[in-house]
């Protein structure tokens, strides 16, 4: 059995409707070694669960696990990967073609690039360009600026141990992100919308209420306390984020 280049790992949970939109995405891509997981995390809405049941889409598989939310879909998916390189990507989000070749294109033996995403546009409820700023640390540390969908190393992936399950109320990505950056990566983005970010009510990011953000706060110092040790000058307007539950 071959090794693909990319192993694009995407959770659903009740997505159903989107899915095919997804998944289509990525089999338009310029790169054509590509495999992709779809993990059904406890899904409960009728449509997504008979659709899941009989999906049949080329270098698609279906996973199953129990609703555990999305740090275990993406570990679970990424230890059924096969690929050199992984792209998480929501189920209800979709790549332009030359996302992958544009990405992969950023990765150069012995560079401390290990993270690459693409400027984006937003479509769905509220459409237009999704303007963020670049990586750059210590200001990464007060909020994550890269894109749910960016692309980085499976071995990279095993050494750190995956995606942290106590990420509870959301920021999984922004907490994964960081434990790369504790191995000494760096993000890079590509110039170019070739990623597109659906905007609709009722998301995750949607419900986080400034409780929540004060926990994901404390709970990425927790997990990262050597990295945010190392940049004591960023502490206090972490302080006063975590204090006030919101970004300021």
């Amino acid at each position: 059995m071959t090794t693909p280049q990319v192993s694009v790992v995407m959770p659903c949970r009740d997505h159903g409707r989107f899915l095919d939109e997804a998944v289509d995405s990525v089999l338009a891509q310029t790169v054509r070694d590509v495999e992709i997981l779809v993990v059904d995390d406890g899904s409960t809405d009728p449509f997504t669960t008979e659709l899941l049941a009989r999906y049949d889409r080329p270098r698609t598989r279906v996973l199953r696990t129990p609703p555990r939310g999305p740090s275990a879909a993406r570990n679970a998916a990424v230890a059924e990967s096969r690929g050199v390189f992984i792209l998480p990507l929501d189920a209800d989000d979709r790549l332009r073609p030359a996302f992958l070749e544009r990405t992969l294109a950023r990765f150069a033996e012995g560079s401390p690039v290990g993270i690459v995403d693409t400027e984006a546009e937003r479509f769905g409820e509220n459409a237009g360009p999704w303007v963020r700023p670049v990586f750059r640390m210590p200001h990464f540390l007060l909020g994550n600026t890269i894109a749910p969908a960016a692309l980085y190393k499976r071995a990279d992936f095993d050494r750190t141990g995956g995606y942290n399950a106590n990420m509870t109320r959301g920021w999984e990505d922004f907490d994964f992100w960081l434990s790369l950056v504790s191995l000494g990566r760096v993000a890079e983005r590509v110039p170019e919308v070739l990623f597109e970010y659906r905007v609709r009510r009722g998301s995750r990011s949607d419900l986080l209420t400034p409780a929540d953000w004060r926990r994901c706060y404390v709970q990425l110092v927790r997990n990262h306390p050597g990295l945010y040790a190392a940049h004591p000058q960023i502490l206090p307007r972490l302080a006063l984020r975590t204090a006030l539950g919101r970004a300021v």
